[in-house]
């Protein structure tokens, strides 16, 4: 009985010290998107910036209606955007969680439900299970699928410059759009893909809509590599082999002609053929979304 109850205390201990590990993990967020010159491509925003900057209200999460009002303090967009020197007039906020779920609001929603990255709650910093250690939070009660949780990155405006940076071996490029727009293209005949998530107002790319890209072998230069690693702004990286781009994996950059906007996954993702190659299904997924950049090794 002894072992069976030092077993269980061991289990109790582990599993407090992994959720503690998961909330301590992470201490900070990626901005990006219109930001000023000074701020360059990306601004992190960490603990300190965020405590030094917060504003507190009462409110509600509508995903726990049990729970009731709450005091949350956190950093408002807007004061993200006074502290990157972001444009004031951008249209709206893409805000992704680090499992890559995706949420856009308009600018105008945002300012009127005051919106904030909120890290506690009544005091104490959010727990995973309530959607820290940071997620959106509105003072004004919203649509429930607005409440974003994990949140990892904030893209300001509604696309990222449209460039990747591509990486041979000792030899460093950054393609603009102007050169990714040159490479010849493939039109995919389904439905665009685009990262689970809400956005309303935005209407999702329906079945008829044109969706096209460049093969992911054309964007290399060489073929003195052994494998390819594609890595996006905002989740995990993906490591090819070099005969698995041999196989038809296209680099979306475009939905019926124009640019693919953030909320969508833009402005450049991925799309595998893992149903067409039953070898490529298991170790690598259907999509990556928010690529940012292409390395040999």
């Amino acid at each position: 009985m002894k072992q069976v109850r030092f077993i269980l205390g061991l289990l109790a201990f582990t599993c407090v010290l992994i959720n503690g590990n998961l909330l301590a993990r992470q201490t900070q967020i990626q901005i990006i998107g219109q930001l000023s010159t000074d701020s360059g491509q990306s601004f992190v925003l960490d603990q300190e910036m965020m405590e030094a900057n917060a504003i507190t209200y009462t409110s509600q999460d509508p995903n726990f209606p049990d729970d009731g009002q709450k005091e949350f303090k956190g950093i408002s967009i807007e004061k993200i955007i006074e502290l990157t020197g972001a444009d004031k007039n951008i249209a709206g906020v893409t805000f992704i969680a680090n499992n890559v779920y995706v949420t856009y609001e308009p600018i105008e929603q945002i300012r009127q439900d005051n919106v904030i990255i909120a890290f506690s709650s009544d005091g104490k910093r959010i727990k995973k299970n309530r959607g820290g250690p940071y997620m959106v939070m509105h003072e004004q009660v919203s649509d429930q699928g607005l409440y974003n949780w994990y949140i990892d990155t904030v893209i300001l405006g509604t696309s990222l410059t449209p460039e990747l940076t591509i990486v041979e071996g000792e030899n460093f490029r950054i393609m603009d759009a102007n050169a990714i727009a040159a490479l010849p293209g493939e039109l995919l005949n389904y439905v665009p893909p685009i990262p689970r998530g809400y956005r309303k107002p935005l209407a999702s790319p329906d079945r008829d809509t044109q969706t096209e890209g460049a093969l992911l072998r054309d964007f290399l230069t060489s073929d003195d590599f052994n494998e390819v690693i594609l890595t996006p702004y905002v989740g995990n990286s993906v490591t090819l082999k070099k005969d698995d781009l041999s196989k038809p994996i296209v680099v979306l950059r475009s939905f019926d002609n124009q640019k693919i906007i953030s909320a969508y996954g833009g402005p450049y993702s991925v799309v595998f053929p893992v149903a067409e190659h039953p070898n490529l299904a298991g170790r690598l997924p259907q999509f990556l979304f928010f690529l940012q950049k292409i390395e040999t090794r």
